[in-house]
């Protein structure tokens, strides 16, 4: 298991051989000397509108609260109008 063992990884690195204890390096990818192209200016879209919130199940049900007692009120009020005419 020194230098002279051709399975181990001293050994592989003694004898400048290659295997599964010592695997080769993976190479990079050498860059081409043609010049690439410049890549195109994308142009900004404009913000679309925002839409307006749709209305929640919670808010339709203070809305016809409010529209009862209103509704309520105003014919309460005429009432009261009539009877003191």
């Amino acid at each position: 298991m020194g230098k002279g063992d051709k399975k181990s990884r001293k050994g592989k690195i003694t004898m400048g051989s290659y295997g599964v204890s010592r695997p080769r390096k993976k190479t990079k990818a050498v860059a081409s000397t043609t010049p690439k192209a410049p890549k195109a200016v994308k142009e900004k879209k404009e913000a679309a509108p925002k839409k307006a919130k749709s209305c929640q199940k919670g808010d339709q049900d203070v809305f016809l609260h409010f529209y009862a007692n209103f509704l309520y009120l105003s014919i309460f009020i005429d009432f009261i109008k009539e009877k003191n005419n």
